[in-house]
């Protein structure tokens, strides 16, 4: 795998917004909290990670902005392992 720098140029002038901090943040909070709850009337706890919960199998495969809050915290009720919960296009492994 190549670097970010590798990918299609506006692959990374449209990635380039979603910062750790921002995500942590800003993201959770407005999406998780006041948007899902408010603006949608989906809780995200007591509707959203049920329903996630209910439908995540051990072969999962979750892809979108966000910090990963979903299957983290299905994983952390079900005490299961995967191998890998998020990557980060900015931080691919390298293969050398």
């Amino acid at each position: 795998m190549g670097s970010m720098s590798s990918l299609h140029p506006r692959a990374n002038a449209g990635s380039a917004i979603y910062t750790p901090i921002l995500l942590r943040s800003i993201y959770d909070t407005w999406v998780l909290g006041i948007s899902n709850t408010y603006f949608w009337k989906c809780p995200t706890a007591s509707v959203l990670l049920p329903f996630f919960e209910m439908h995540m199998s051990r072969r999962h495969l979750d892809v979108g902005v966000g910090t990963g809050y979903f299957p983290s915290a299905a994983l952390s009720v079900r005490e299961q392992r995967c191998s890998e919960i998020s990557s980060d296009l900015k931080h691919r492994p390298s293969t050398t």
